[in-house]
């Protein structure tokens, strides 16, 4: 190519990404992942979130839950709660008006889960369960969501409003988790949106004009409030038959929200996480955000609390699941702490399901569903000064190592290591030349088993209770260090 011929060639190139550009506002998408840590709480710690979603009702009214269930929580190794929040009955529909009542026992939610040391992240459905406005999610409804008849995103946004202004001050209210599964009608979607509305295009033209638009509106309405909060958004939800196709409940991200102090919030239900880590690694890329698994675990189908090799099989996938999270220190929250009273029927599945973590009707205090609560309940960090580049519990051998990087903090590092559950033979601690051992015949604290470099032992304090290895400060700021427990307090 000539001079000329090259010269007009990259003028046009030019001329092309500029009109491009001024047609979106700018680039659609980010391209990588931020850096780590994605998140820290108030103390300056790397907060590696692990937790429960938290219905405030069913189809049959609404769930109370009492003081025992959030005791039950504390050696569980839980440090957040989503609390789920029903959009009809804080007035987020238009015909429906906000129910004080309802706010006050979601306020008593975020007191119990403080004190049980969780933080909250409210989540806002469009879930009518108890029939405020229209009773069963269809298609339509999201329509006219998306389509903003009768003002309907004035009144979602004027629901948000109420709770952004409610917990501004609130510390223990981490953040937001905007809009449950976009697109999921009740029991599934056999429809897609713009085939019930054909005004709102196809899939890129409704992400780019009208679903991702939404979430910039109610992210900014945040940030007039509480700048610090986060902000979570989930991806489009797919029809049922897609679903079964791809193994994915959800679309890929093509396009990024562009605010800050946001994240990527996708749902994973599926047998194949090596798979689903990978694409929602890539889609956090897209998108410029960390990711947040913001609900994780199969359900359980009825016949697997009486069939050992489907809590096995169910058990294995959970494991695997966990354990790519961990590795890649993503955080995540199982559904649901809560009872069995209701099975949910599907269009798609034989058997009734649910995703309780907990048998019988009463509301987190029955026979717990101990194929989940094994894995759930594993060794990790919670709160950590410095960063934490990859952690792993190995369920055969029962060691537990987190490489990180020491750091100064506000507070404590806190290392969940449920005794109880996973070792009732006690455990040995492991800290460059340092460890420790618990013997649970003599429960007060730790021994030294070896200590050559003569670090402070007693920065390393074990609150039984909690099941919580609490370190006041590390003993050293090395860039590289890990910690690993070991099963048994003596070999």
């Amino acid at each position: 190519m000539n001079v000329t011929l090259r010269f007009f060639a990259a003028m046009f190139a030019v001329i092309f990404l500029f009109c491009g550009l001024a047609a979106s506002g700018g680039s659609e998408t980010a391209g990588e992942l931020p850096g780590r840590p994605w998140f820290l709480d108030e103390h300056n710690r790397h907060f590696i979130m692990n937790g429960v979603v938290m219905n405030t009702e069913d189809s049959r009214g609404d769930l109370h839950f009492p003081r025992e269930a959030y005791e039950r929580m504390r050696p569980m190794g839980l440090n957040v709660q989503v609390v789920r929040l029903l959009c009809p009955r804080l007035g987020g529909w238009p015909g429906t008006e906000w129910d004080p009542e309802y706010l006050e026992k979601v306020d008593r939610l975020v007191r119990l889960g403080r004190e049980a040391g969780m933080k909250t992240i409210f989540k806002m459905t469009l879930y009518d369960l108890t029939d405020v406005a229209y009773g069963k999610l269809t298609e339509e409804h999201w329509a006219q969501l998306f389509l903003d008849r009768d003002d309907t995103q004035e009144a979602y946004l004027g629901a948000w409003m109420r709770v952004f202004e409610r917990y501004a001050d609130n510390c223990a209210v981490y953040g937001y988790d905007l809009l449950n599964e976009p697109l999921a009608a009740g029991g599934g979607s056999r429809r897609k949106v713009w085939e019930v509305a054909p005004e709102l295009g196809g899939p890129e033209r409704f992400e780019r004009e009208y679903f991702m638009p939404l979430y910039r509106r109610v992210i900014d309405r945040l940030r007039e409030i509480s700048p610090d909060k986060w902000a979570f958004f989930q991806p489009m939800h797919v029809t049922i038959p897609e679903h079964i196709e791809s193994g994915f409940p959800c679309h890929r991200v093509t396009i990024s929200p562009r605010r800050d102090q946001t994240a990527y919030a996708p749902h994973y239900y599926g047998t194949e996480p090596e798979k689903a880590v990978n694409r929602y690694l890539e889609d956090a890329a897209v998108a410029g955000t960390p990711l947040f698994i913001g609900e994780y675990g199969p359900a359980t189908k009825e016949r697997t609390d009486t069939n050992l090799q489907a809590q096995i099989d169910y058990k294995l996938n959970l494991m695997r699941t966990v354990e790519l999270l961990d590795r890649n220190v993503i955080g995540h929250v199982k559904a649901w702490w809560c009872g069995s009273r209701v099975y949910n029927a599907s269009a798609h599945q034989r058997h009734r399901r649910t995703w309780a973590i907990f048998k019988g009707d009463s509301q987190a205090l029955g026979p717990e569903r101990e194929y989940i609560l094994d894995v759930m309940a594993r060794p990790r960090p919670l709160f950590v000064a410095g960063k934490v580049g990859a952690f792993h519990f190995d369920f055969a051998t029962r060691v537990f190592e987190m490489e990180f990087s020491p750091g100064a903090a506000r507070g404590p590092s806190e290392i969940f290591i449920p005794a109880d559950r996973h070792y009732p033979d006690g455990f040995r601690i492991r800290y460059r030349d340092l460890e420790l051992a618990w013997n649970p015949k003599k429960p007060r604290g730790f021994s030294v088993v070896s200590n050559p470099e003569r670090y402070n032992r007693w920065l390393f304090r074990w609150n039984r209770k909690q099941q919580r290895l609490i370190v006041k400060r590390w003993p050293d700021h090395e860039p590289v260090a890990t910690l690993r427990v070991v099963p048994g307090w003596r070999d």
